[in-house]
């Protein structure tokens, strides 16, 4: 026979009694007989493990009736996972031809339950001695199983008690002892996950539970790792949970069914709760702690909870002696820490410390560095006062005496004797012990106190000393101080203030006291400007008139600053100072200035006033002179008339010129011009005049000029010709050299040099520099040989100046001067070199056809207009006033208008409205002796841009022309 296996013996496997023959017939009678009448569970199966048979023992055991076990019926008493391996253990009985003992448990229906049984198989053979069948027998092993298992359970809860003391007392109560326990009670419970903790209390008096381990059996390392590190020591103070049951109860829970509101307020990271069972540790009849686990299978009873008692009064030992543990590593640690500071305090400090006994000897001493001593220390101890110290000891004897009479603390402070610039101090104290007295003597290195308390006495002289100058200083200046306390209202005042305002000392100060010194007019400024520095801390600073106690009027200035005491306004600080001489200095010097604008403008409106009544008539003269050029009987007068108008022309343009330069309304024009024909003008200008005084006139242009250049041509003609004009004035004989050459070629800009040399007088040295002085001439007003107003040379000075240049002169006397400068001029792109304006010395008749109207309430310089256009071939009009052209206009349409500014009855600037709007196709050419800077401001604004000063050339009237009719 075969047990799990192996053989047994057939005494033990015998259903009936082995000397009976069992008929291997399946249904024979009296074997039948004989299997009901057994008393164990017996039961028939074929080889495929269908049953045809149970006795009644079967049915009473297995609570199945014979019908229901028959065939398959049977095997539902089986787990699902242990059919095949019975039906396995049926084939290898029938095999091996011999019997067999196997174990299992059977899942019998309600009530019976589970129980745990040994199976007996034996085969049946045929008359062929083949396995025909198989007979089994039942033995209930359920409480053999049941008694095996509870002494595994409880060897293995005696190994976790042991392993637990063992790792406390190794590891003294760390994580990993608790962490170790918990895993074995989940192993020993066979629980899915729990949590071990040390219940506390709050502050509120409510008790939670502190966490020492929380484990789900399903983690790996690194799981169980990371969330050890994310929820150590977690902390579960709900008590409408399963858990705060046993904290507020002191109960045990079983709960295997528990509700959704019980299943709240689990840890983070766990499954919900299928059943609980929660215990509460004591110790000493104390609440301590807890152990709660969680989703065992087939749940938990009051018999695991008796099982586990003994682990739960080991935990609640092992956290009583976890506290212990604790505080006694917290007392360790403070008295480490204590003993750190003594030694840190000790060792810090500077000074030193002796212990003396009753009859001062030195028993003790102490101190951060022992260089301090005056003697080793092991030459001090044993030492009495008056033999270590022999000059110093009789005083210290003293005053140690004195301490041990009275027991009160004595001081003192001695010199160095070795360093006299080192000082220390010495305390003496008595110290009272159980059987003695002794002293206590700390000497502390003073020195820099000393130090200090010098330092502190000579700056308080020197601030003595600052303040008496501050008085000073304040009583020549006039200058006194306040303060306003923005918290409490109060106002103070230095002595200056007192002395300004002309009140005793013992004036009641406030600060509505102070808005009654300074005028009614002045005191809304004064409270706006404090009432803005109260609101956004501002400083202010005003100028104000101020009204003494004795009604002394004065102006003062008075300036406020706001003091912030961590960002809060809690002061205004500020002066007041008596600026009464100042002000009238001021109000003196303001006065001046309007006086001095006024006589500017005055002068300004005169130059112009003369200017406009000098140039119109001469304009008139040289209109004519111009037009009777043609008349060569009277050629002579004809150009002694022009030279004498150009030069009267040149003295006015002069006067206005300086005027300009002076108030800085010179501006210089920018447009192309061609540099090579502007100069041969002004050469053909001069060759007259040179030629009249029997002297020659010699022009040299470098053939590298650029045709065309960006400029003023009118400044440039103006610098060459006071230059020019100059030099023939100052030549009897010889020559002029006018010199024009590329100093500099760099992108699109040219320097270019000019130079004017003579052969004339020369200059003294002492006068180069005053001959650009405003009205100087090299001769005197006693000896002056030649007219001019003595303005030529400073106009030119300035005019070169404008252009970012100076102007040279080289002159010996009687040898001839020179005058030379320099002009960086912008050169114009390509397409512009074609575009710089030509000049027409001869009217065309271009203007034929066109109609122009000309306003101009002089007569004269109408007539010479009209006679110009007519050799234009332009038809004209005239009128005498605007309104008069407003009338014409109305009347007819005109090409052009050609108006002056100042006429009686509606001026120019009034015409030019009704020009625009009755003829706006008609071009404007204003036509003006007014020559003053505000003429061109008021015409821009009029948006009219063509302007001629008269006197004019009536090349320059003929060129505008011509320009605005193409």
């Amino acid at each position: 026979m075969i047990k799990n296996g192996q053989p047994i013996t057939k005494s033990r496997m015998s259903i009936i009694p082995t000397d009976t023959v069992v008929p291997y017939e399946k249904n024979n009678p009296i074997l039948k007989v004989l299997l009901q009448q057994a008393s164990i569970a017996v039961f028939q199966t074929e080889l495929s493990g269908d049953c045809f048979f149970v006795n009644s023992a079967w049915e009473q055991f297995t609570g199945l009736t014979a019908a229901d076990s028959l065939e398959q019926g049977w095997l539902q008493l089986l787990p699902a996972n242990q059919v095949t391996t019975f039906l396995e253990v049926i084939r290898r009985c029938a095999q091996g031809n011999a019997a067999i003992q196997h174990d299992l448990s059977l899942h019998r229906p309600a009530p019976l339950g589970i129980c745990h049984v040994r199976l007996h198989i034996q085969p049946v053979k045929d008359a062929d001695n083949i396995p025909s069948y198989v007979i089994g027998s039942i033995y209930d092993m359920t409480d053999d199983v049941h008694t095996r298992q509870q002494l595994i359970r409880q060897n293995r809860l005696l190994e976790v008690l042991c392993k637990v003391h063992e790792d406390f007392n190794l590891y003294k109560g760390t994580d990993r002892v608790f962490l170790d326990f918990l895993t074995k009670i989940l192993a020993l419970t066979d629980s899915e996950y729990g949590f071990i903790g040390e219940v506390k209390i709050h502050d509120n008096g409510r008790p939670f539970l502190h966490t020492h381990a929380l484990i789900n059996r399903s983690w790996n390392d690194a799981t169980m790792q990371q969330y050890q590190q994310e929820h150590h020591r977690f902390i579960l103070s709900s008590v409408d949970s399963l858990f705060g049951y046993v904290l507020r109860k002191d109960k045990p829970v079983i709960n295997n069914h528990p509700s959704q509101r019980r299943r709240r307020h689990i840890p983070p990271g766990q499954p919900p709760i299928k059943c609980f069972l929660g215990l509460p540790v004591r110790y000493n009849q104390q609440l301590v702690g807890m152990v709660g686990i969680a989703n065992r299978p087939g749940g938990y009873d009051q018999d695991l909870a008796d099982f586990l008692a003994p682990l739960l009064t080991t935990y609640g030992s092992l956290i009583t002696a976890y506290r212990l543990e604790q505080q006694r590593t917290r007392m360790e640690q403070q008295q480490e820490q204590l003993a750190m500071h003594m030694e840190a305090l000790v060792s810090s400090l500077d000074d030193i410390v002796f212990e003396l006994d009753e009859q001062k000897v030195f028993t003790g001493v102490w101190c951060r560095n022992e260089e301090v001593l005056f003697f080793p220390k092991k030459d001090i101890l044993g030492k009495s006062v008056l033999s270590l110290l022999p000059k110093m000891g009789p005083t210290f004897n003293e005053l140690l005496d004195k301490v041990l009479d009275s027991g009160v603390a004595q001081e003192i402070e001695y010199p160095d004797m070795r360093q006299p610039d080192r000082w220390y101090r010495l305390k003496a104290s008595l110290i009272h012990g159980e059987t003695s007295r002794r002293l206590a003597v700390l000497i502390k290195d003073i020195s820099f106190r000393k130090l200090n308390e010098q330092q502190l006495l000579n700056t308080k002289a020197e601030l003595e000393r600052s303040n008496q100058l501050l008085q000073v200083s304040q009583n020549i200046g006039k200058i006194g101080g306040w303060e306003y306390n923005v918290k409490s209202g109060e106002m103070y005042w230095t002595r200056q203030v007192y002395e300004l305002r002309e009140v005793p000392l013992d004036y009641r100060v406030s600060l509505d006291a102070c808005f009654e010194f300074y005028h009614p007019d002045d005191r809304p400024r004064l409270l706006a400007a404090l009432e803005r520095t109260l609101q956004e801390r501002c400083s202010f600073d005003l100028e104000v008139r101020h009204i003494s106690f004795q009604g002394k009027q004065s102006w003062v200035r008075t300036i406020g600053e706001p003091v912030l005491h961590e960002e809060e306004l809690t002061h205004i600080r500020g002066i007041v100072m008596d600026i009464t001489d100042q002000k009238i200095a001021q109000l003196e010097l303001l006065h001046a200035k309007e006086a001095a604008e006024k006589a500017a403008s005055s002068r300004s409106e005169f130059l112009s006033t003369m200017s406009h009544e000098i140039r119109t008539p001469l304009n008139g003269i040289i209109g004519i002179a111009n037009l009777l050029e043609e008349d060569t009987e009277h050629a002579g007068l004809v150009h002694s008339l022009q030279f004498a108008a150009g030069h009267l022309l040149s003295l006015i343009n002069d006067i206005l010129d300086f005027s300009k330069i002076e108030a800085g309304k010179i501006e210089l024009e920018h447009h192309p011009f061609q540099l090579k024909d502007l100069v041969k003008d002004i050469e053909s200008n001069y060759l007259t005049l040179a030629k009249a005084k029997q002297i020659r006139l010699y022009t040299s242009l470098d053939p590298d000029l650029p045709e065309v250049i960006i400029g003023d041509p009118v400044r440039l003609n103006q610098i060459m010709s006071n230059l020019i004009n100059n030099a023939i004035k100052f030549t009897k004989k010889g020559g002029v050299f006018i010199d024009v050459h590329l100093q500099e070629l760099l992108h699109q800009e040219a320097a270019i040099n000019f130079r004017v040399q003579d052969t004339g007088d020369g200059i003294d040295k002492e006068m180069q520099e005053k001959i650009f002085e405003s009205f100087v001439q090299v001769h005197g007003k006693r000896n002056r040989r030649h007219d001019g107003t003595g303005l030529g040379l400073a106009i030119t000075k300035k005019l070169v100046a404008l252009h970012n240049s100076t102007i040279e002169v080289e002159s010996e006397p009687g040898k001839g001067s020179a005058f030379s400068f320099t002009i960086r001029f912008p050169l114009p792109e390509p397409t512009l070199s074609s575009q710089a304006p030509t000049r027409s010395d001869t009217p065309e008749e271009r203007l034929r056809g066109q109609c122009i109207l000309i306003v101009e309430d002089n007569q004269i310089n109408a007539m010479v207009l009209v006679q110009q256009l007519q050799r234009t071939g332009a038809h004209t009009m005239t009128a005498a006033n605007g309104r008069e052209a407003v009338v014409l206009m109305e009347q007819q349409p005109f090409d052009g208008i050609i108006l002056d500014l100042h006429m009686p009855e509606m001026d120019g600037y009034a015409t030019i409205p009704y020009i625009k709007s009755l003829q706006p196709q008609a071009f404007i050419v204003v036509l003006t002796a007014d020559v003053m800077p505000e003429v061109k401001e008021r015409l821009q604004v009029l948006e009219v841009t063509e302007l001629i000063h008269k006197p004019y050339n009536a090349n320059v009237l003929y060129e505008t022309l011509y320009r605005l009719i193409d």
